[in-house]
This record gives C-alpha cells, sequence and structure tokens, in this order.
C-alpha cells in the first residue's frame, strides 16, 4: 500500500527524505549539553529530519537558548562595563543562561525520544 494512502494518526511521525540522516536523541542530547550553543543547531536539524508532530516546538527549544545565550552575554558584559556588578556576580548570573539551554534540550530530548520510539515501532510492524 502507497504510504500516502495509508491511515495515519494524529501524533504519528510523517517519513521525510530526511528520515535517513536522524540520529538517536540521545546522542543529539548529550551533543546538546556539552557543544552549548552549538550543540543546539543539531537539536533543530534533527528535529527537522525526525518530523514529529512537535517539530516546530522542538526547533523553538532549540533556538530560544541561542538567544538567551547570546543576549545574557551582551546584558551581563553591559552591566560590568557600566559598574553593575562585578565580573564574579556575571559570571554566577550566566549559569543561569546555562541552565535554561539544558532545561529547553532536555525537553526536546523527551519529544524526540518518544518521536524515534513511535518510528521504531511503526518499522518493526
Amino acid at each position: 500500500m502507497s504510504d500516502a494512502l495509508r491511515y495515519r494518526l494524529v501524533d504519528e511521525p510523517r517519513p521525510s527524505f530526511l528520515q535517513k540522516i536522524a540520529l538517536p536523541p540521545l546522542l543529539v542530547f548529550l551533543v546538546g549539553q556539552y557543544f552549548l550553543p552549538w550543540g543546539l543547531l543539531l537539536v533543530a536539524v534533527n528535529a527537522v529530519a525526525l518530523n514529529g508532530p512537535h517539530r516546530n516546538r522542538e526547533i523553538a527549544f532549540a533556538l530560544i537558548p541561542i538567544l538567551i545565550y547570546f543576549a545574557s552575554l551582551i546584558a551581563l558584559n553591559l552591566s560590568v562595563r557600566n559598574g553593575l556588578i562585578s565580573d564574579n556576580a556575571a559570571r554566577y548570573l550566566f549559569v543561569l543562561a546555562i541552565g535554561a539551554g539544558l532545561m529547553f534540550i532536555a525537553t526536546a530530548f523527551v519529544s524526540q525520544e518518544r518521536t524515534a520510539a513511535l518510528r521504531q515501532y511503526l518499522r518493526q510492524g
């Protein structure tokens, strides 16, 4: 039966031509954690490759932390230059930006793991 004519559930991932380059979500999660902020781009690429029902949310969860990361760098740098906070306080506050990025990566991982598990189950059947 043609894949286009097959009945699909609403939350069933739709196969795409990028499906072959999709990486295991755990690998993407680890790379995203260790190579902040650029590892988040791999999270977005994997979301497009998996093409799950929450693809757009996963892409947003990869791009928002990049914006937070660089915006906090700029804001904290300006604050230190203007004497509002000390250099050590800025370093501690930057940890909040890194923590926000890790929370977004973890949320995207859970969503991608569900999509990958469902895709594996459908391949077996």
